[in-house]
């Protein structure tokens, strides 16, 4: 289709599966034609790597303070969850206020979800470092059990706007559509990909603020980087983090 009509490929709305390149975790490689069963199929297990913290005020020494209230960090190996990640062409989707004009210059957008067969019970879990604020000893208390290594089921979505209200969705863009289709239309040598990408979202309640990175590494035969251990997680007392996004007043609530 390139080849033959390059410009067919950006005919492609923001809510189309039209990918140019995909992959999955799960690979099908038969299927019986009957029934459309997957009969044969390939599976990379997925290794995970997640940290957690939150901070609030607690009474520590007879003084409200700002302070680690929860930690945790674990590791391990996800079988039963899977990602599938497609390059399409970028088309952004329709603001709240209106249609988005089309991108002056072609370019790609990743499609990335994750997900899960249904008909496995469970949840992906391992043990690993789970520390909770205990008010009586005024500190942070080791706690029994595993901890999930379930993954997002939303990592990138072109149906999202970029816009919401105050509401930031930055999609992962890849800008080099000519190095693309040349590897593509030549795939003899390695070709990288990395994209990040920013949101913010913001209720009556609370601001949240997420960065994305993805790397991706594309080749006949690609060596990964193996992950980085996990660090130990900071404990409690710490200083109010100060970032766009405050998390809570730098002074101490008083109580009325």
């Amino acid at each position: 289709m390139y080849m033959a009509k390059p410009g067919e490929r950006m005919k492609c709305d923001a809510g189309t599966h039209c990918p140019v390149f995909d992959g999955s975790s799960k690979y099908v490689l038969e299927r019986d034609m009957n029934t459309i069963k997957i009969t044969k199929s390939k599976e990379y297990p997925l290794m995970v790597i997640s940290k957690y913290m939150e901070q609030d005020f607690r009474w520590l020494k007879n003084k409200e303070q700002y302070v680690v209230t929860a930690s945790t960090a674990v590791s391990g190996i996800n079988t039963l969850e899977g990602l599938n990640i497609e390059i399409k062409p970028y088309m952004p989707a329709a603001n709240r206020e209106g249609a988005t004009l089309s991108p002056l210059k072609p370019s790609y957008v990743l499609w990335i979800t994750g997900g899960r067969d249904w008909k496995l019970a469970g949840e992906p879990e391992t043990y690993g470092k789970n520390l909770r604020w205990d008010d009586s000893k005024e500190k942070l208390i080791p706690q029994p059990g595993a901890l999930s290594l379930a993954i997002p089921y939303e990592i990138n979505s072109p149906e999202r706007p970029d816009e919401d209200g105050e509401n930031k969705y930055q999609q992962l863009i890849l800008n080099d559509a000519k190095g693309f289709d040349s590897f593509l239309l030549n795939p003899v040598i390695s070709y990288g990909i990395l994209a990040n990408g920013e949101r913010y979202y913001k209720d009556d309640y609370s601001e949240t603020k997420v960065t994305v990175s993805v790397t991706i590494s594309l080749g006949q035969d690609i060596e990964l980087k193996p992950l980085d251990p996990i660090q130990e997680p900071e404990l409690a007392p710490l200083e109010p983090i100060t970032d766009e996004i405050p998390l809570a007043p730098l002074e101490p609530i008083k109580n009325k």
